[in-house]
């Protein structure tokens, strides 16, 4: 079961809800922002749990209101605060409930099948809010995609920020909040994420997927230090397909003066897939050819090492050459270029 002090990669954000539980200063509203797939979701229901357990102060006691405050502060507050170790038990009733999401006392609330968080999931916040908890001191509502919102979710959302019932916590999540309304992120305390670092990605990929650690250690790089991306990247089959990709563009380059091969994709979002990865592939072969961290920008290449070699022939250049004509091909098939016009004409990209 993942607890908040577990939580690998995000050692700045865990840092700060630790100290501020310890110094049992909990917000009334948190905004957990960062790039997808890094750990906001789960930071919140961790978070949850904290306040849920049954083993800790928040689950066994009830705290005066005066203890919450709800406007909005800065990350780097913290600075400074010495670290202790939140005491979530991870084994009782309150913890397993929110690991199913099934405690009484958490909402969550999500888009579904919907394009955006429509009103009536805000107004189930407030029914819900203006009752008492049912197990513990505290209820609590996690915001998924909360960029979703519509204008009259954000507004109805509005008026439950600026009179939050005493024991009450929001969590919105979100990775881009520049779509939310300035004020509903003024009346929350941010909380900010970041990529995961490498090797900590790698390693979570490799073990949730249970891929082996060439696979684990590309999807890493591919998505930045994305773990949640990088298994949705699994399911459209990224790693066949990153194979046959390599195995192209190897004959396409192998016969660069000859007549090349072609690139038999007339699916358009299949293309745009395999566009998108030739982009990263050539950005990659440029920034080893500069010589920065090349074993960490080699990683893309790893069983297709013909190919790189092939690739150091080109120059830095001759690479984003290549690299901006592709982007070309990429802005027109998503203006509605004829997707077979534009696969048939790849494979000449790489003639400089």
């Amino acid at each position: 079961m993942e607890l908040l002090r577990n939580i690998r990669g995000q050692q700045k954000a865990v840092k700060f809800l630790t100290n501020t539980l310890s110094a049992d200063r909990v917000a009334n509203s948190y905004l957990f922002t960062g790039p997808a797939g890094v750990g906001k979701t789960l930071a919140a229901r961790c978070l949850a749990k904290e306040l849920l357990c049954e083993n800790t102060s928040f689950g066994k006691q009830t705290r005066n209101a005066s203890g919450l405050f709800g406007a909005a502060h800065a990350l780097d507050e913290a600075a400074g605060h010495e670290t202790i170790a939140s005491g979530a038990c991870g084994t009782c009733s309150g913890c397993r409930k929110v690991e199913n999401m099934a405690h009484p006392d958490l909402l969550l609330v999500t888009k579904e099948d919907r394009q955006s968080v429509v009103i009536s999931e805000i107004r189930k916040i407030k029914e819900v809010f203006s009752l008492k908890p049912f197990e513990s001191a505290w209820n609590i509502c996690i915001i998924e995609d909360a960029h979703l919102m519509n204008a009259a979710s954000s507004n109805a959302l509005l008026k439950v920020l600026e009179e939050p019932p005493g024991k009450s916590v929001i969590i919105l999540v979100t990775h881009k909040k520049e779509l939310l309304l300035p004020t509903v992120i003024s009346r929350c305390l941010e909380i900010r994420f970041n990529f995961l670092p490498f090797e900590d990605a790698a390693d979570i990929i490799k073990n949730t997927a249970e891929i082996d650690e060439k696979d684990a250690e590309f999807l890493a790089f591919y998505t930045n230090g994305s773990p949640g991306a990088a298994l949705e990247m699994i399911e459209s089959d990224i790693l066949v397909r990153k194979d046959d990709i390599l195995s192209k563009v190897f004959k396409i380059l192998s016969n660069k003066g000859g007549i090349s091969p072609a690139w038999d994709v007339e699916d358009r979002a299949e293309l745009a897939g395999d566009l998108e990865f030739l982009i990263v592939l050539l950005r990659n072969a440029a920034v080893g050819r500069a010589g920065f961290n090349t074993a960490k920008y080699d990683v893309i290449f790893k069983g297709h090492e013909d190919v790189l070699t092939l690739l150091k022939k080109y120059s830095i250049d001759e690479l984003y050459s290549v690299m901006a004509k592709i982007i070309g091909i990429k802005s027109a098939i998503e203006g509605n270029v004829n997707s077979k016009l534009a696969s048939s004409y790849l494979p000449s990209v790489f003639s400089c």
